[in-house]
């Protein structure tokens, strides 16, 4: 069923970049980069969406562990610790911002729009990911302090791309200057994200090749982050309900209809596990996407600047990367309705 949801919906994207290439070349790259800006925040939604929905799961579990406890006849501390604090928290929100605000102006300038309509926020979020440290990402998982540091330290770079210049002549070079720090920050994202996979026990996963600052490196991601969390904590409430389930099964005057929700209960918290985790892996991949998508826009306005009217072969191509971007941004976007619908049935639960 998802395959064919997922040929359907490459069809229809395709039809929409057919008429595209009627448009002259500078239009084209306009419709391009505002594709382009449209998927990346649906992109930086979703991971924002997830990174919620983690925290919420946290509370959720400790809610439950609790009250088991009392069932049991325990005292325990009724008291929560959220997974981020505010300052990791407000971080993680800003890179996500400065991630949309460089897309959007990247678009709304090829458009033609003034610097000055654009300022104010491109600013505003320049400013707060320049004040983002080490403590308030625990890549610790996959890299050092060190490492951790240089990555971090690589956004003050790609806040200069929300101070976008007037002129569109000068977005080929700037935009070209800017996809290593854009690498930097999806790179930081992806390690973010993690990995809650049994290959992650051993750090056999590593980050691709798009990713790595050269071809020759290779980083390990091991298990933890955002994936490790969600992983931890639904395991940790699957466990939870199924002691409750043989405490059940022990009490006089129990139910069919009971033991029937309870069971419903815990089939729910193992696909959300499976379906959290599955989300995240297709967000990683589509970051890697966002990046070849970057490097085709970089490629096409370096073409306009030399006043190349004809469409490239890649423009033409409807299986390049900007249509892969968009298309898998569009799948990913119903497969967050999906786990947020089961997440709000969870929680009434």
């Amino acid at each position: 069923m998802k395959s064919a949801i997922r040929c359907y919906i490459l069809f229809a994207v395709c039809l929409l970049l057919m008429n595209a290439c009627t448009l002259g070349a500078s239009k084209q790259l306009s419709a391009d980069a505002s594709r382009f800006a449209i998927s990346v925040e649906l992109l930086a939604d979703v991971l924002e969406n997830q990174y919620n929905r983690t925290e919420i799961a946290n509370r959720i579990v400790l809610r439950d562990s609790i009250d088991l406890q009392l069932q049991l006849g325990g005292n325990p501390e009724v008291s929560v610790d959220p997974l981020f604090s505010q300052r990791q928290t407000l971080a993680r929100k800003s890179v996500l911002m400065a991630l949309k605000e460089y897309a959007k102006q990247l678009s709304h300038l090829l458009e033609g729009e003034t610097l000055q309509s654009l300022s104010t926020t491109g600013i505003t979020t320049a400013s707060d990911l320049k004040k983002i440290t080490t403590q308030q990402f625990d890549l610790s998982h996959s890299l050092n302090h060190f490492q951790t540091h240089k990555l971090i330290s690589s956004l003050s770079g790609f806040a200069k791309i929300l101070l976008l210049p007037k002129r569109n002549q000068e977005l080929a070079s700037i935009t070209a200057r800017m996809h290593e720090p854009l690498r930097q920050l999806s790179a930081l994202l992806y390690l973010d994200i993690g990995s809650s996979a049994q290959d992650g026990l051993h750090c056999s996963l590593s980050l691709p090749p798009s990713l790595l600052a050269t071809e020759k490196a290779d980083q390990k991601i091991c298990k933890g982050g955002l994936r490790g969390l969600m992983d931890n904590a639904l395991k940790v409430d699957v466990q939870n309900w199924k002691q409750r389930a043989s405490l059940l099964s022990m009490t006089r005057g129990s139910t069919r209809a009971n033991r029937r929700a309870l069971i419903d209960h815990i089939f729910d918290l193992q696909q959300l596990k499976q379906d959290a985790d599955d989300l995240m892996i297709e967000v990683q991949q589509a970051l890697v996407l966002m990046i070849n998508a970057h490097a085709e826009l970089v490629v096409s306005l370096q073409r306009q600047n030399r006043n190349l009217t004809s469409l490239s072969k890649a423009e033409n191509d409807t299986g390049g990367p900007l249509f892969i971007f968009t298309s898998e941004m569009i799948l990913i976007q119903q497969e967050n309705d999906q786990v947020e619908a089961l997440f709000t049935r969870i929680k009434k639960e």
